[in-house]
């Protein structure tokens, strides 16, 4: 039931008629596209109308090999709607209706460099290399990520210490119609790899190098895009907590009103979960599970949900003022017959001072959930959640 999934304070199930009145043209849309996306996501992957042989990269296949040829079908369909930044950056959210987000009538949803830091500009948007990688910069900051730098790619790596992450941007050159791409480094295996927006999870076959142009190889385009200006890096540390059955967690997380702040949270042991906040006042989270499906949300509630073992992601913002949140989590066995983890039908859309709650039924029924975000009023003890 969606009321102990994500404790909110209505629910309802609905058609995908939407005849509600209180939802916007924004939120119906992003329901449409998820109950399609995902629905497509748990059935069988369909062909492409143009198959092609990748020559710079390989993808996934349907049995989990990694392949350059019969360039056919999807692997990763839930993530269809996402651009190489959101990729890049780890982020297959919804994009927050707090930043200048894009969402075009097909459902297509993706973050733009310097959008989350407001430094995107719309009109004066055909920036180098360098400017893209300093948008990023400023992104990242505003998330609350650490150790932060970017810099042009001298023939080598740097070395990365074990949370620090890397990032690589390229853009076109004249006379080629403006774009940019992202690609992500993979520390475990040393390859990197990009998604073009609309198209799958690439891994790229070289070493990273100015001397071999990129190409977004995209089976749908008309015309694939080269990407040859010189190469930028980004390095940066992503927050990290973590907790298992044995330790509670207690951490101070430093949390301002601009943007989101985004922590990559561990969980060591499947369990049940309690996840609480205090010192908020006008205050946001959602966790996620590794696929960004919702799992929980809270403004003056904690999160209590079944997980699994393995990485999360807790999104967290604060409406109000500039503030130290303390965070604390303790995990307990899980009682019999229950699951723990998600069914991948869960979704959360931020909209104003709400959040909007979905669990997809079938391809015409969604069960609905709103939940407000409560503001203290100014003399109000601002105690927990």
């Amino acid at each position: 039931m969606l009321l102990s999934l994500f404790l909110v304070t209505q629910a309802s199930i609905i058609s995908l008629s939407f005849r509600e009145c209180e939802f916007s043209e924004r939120t119906r849309q992003i329901i449409q596209d998820e109950v399609s996306v995902r629905a497509e996501a748990q059935g069988q992957n369909g062909p492409r109308s143009e198959p092609m042989t990748l020559q710079d990269s390989y993808f996934r296949d349907s049995g989990g090999n990694w392949t350059c040829s019969s360039y056919t079908r999807y692997s990763e369909v839930k993530w269809g709607s996402y651009n190489c930044y959101s990729y890049a950056m780890q982020r297959y959210d919804i994009v927050p209706e707090y930043y200048q987000n894009i969402v075009t009538p097909s459902g297509t949803r993706w973050y733009q460099p310097g959008v989350i830091s407001s430094v995107y500009d719309p009109i004066n948007y055909m920036l180098d290399a360098s400017e893209q990688a300093e948008a990023v910069v400023s992104d990242f900051e505003v998330l609350g990520y650490t150790n932060v730098s970017a810099f042009h790619f001298s023939g080598s790596l740097p070395t990365l210490g074990t949370d620090e992450e890397l990032i690589a941007v390229r853009t076109t050159e004249y006379p080629s119609s403006y774009d940019y791409h992202f690609m992500r480094y993979n520390k475990a295996d040393g390859y990197w790899y990009h998604k073009p927006a609309g198209g799958d999870v690439l891994k790229y076959k070289y070493a990273l190098s100015e001397q071999i142009d990129w190409t977004n190889e995209l089976p749908l385009s008309s015309a694939n895009v080269t990407y040859s200006s010189e190469i930028w890096l980004i390095k940066y540390t992503q927050p990290v907590l973590s907790v298992s059955a044995d330790d509670d967690l207690y951490e101070t997380l430093y949390i301002d009103n601009i943007g989101d702040k985004v922590v990559s949270f561990d969980v060591e042991d499947p369990g049940h979960l309690e996840l609480s906040f205090y010192n908020v006042n006008g205050f946001s989270a959602i966790l996620y599970t590794d696929d960004w499906d919702a799992l929980g949300t809270a403004t003056y509630n904690p999160i209590e949900v079944d997980v699994s073992a393995g990485r999360h992601y807790l999104v967290m913002k604060n409406w109000r003022y500039c503030n130290d949140v303390y965070v604390s989590a303790s995990l307990s066995p899980l009682t019999g017959g229950t699951r723990s983890g998600s069914d991948g039908r869960s979704f959360a859309i931020a909209e104003n001072d709400r959040f909007i709650l979905g669990r997809i039924i079938d391809g015409s029924l969604v069960e609905i959930g709103i939940e407000p975000i409560r503001f203290l009023e100014d003399g109000q003890e601002a105690t927990g959640l």
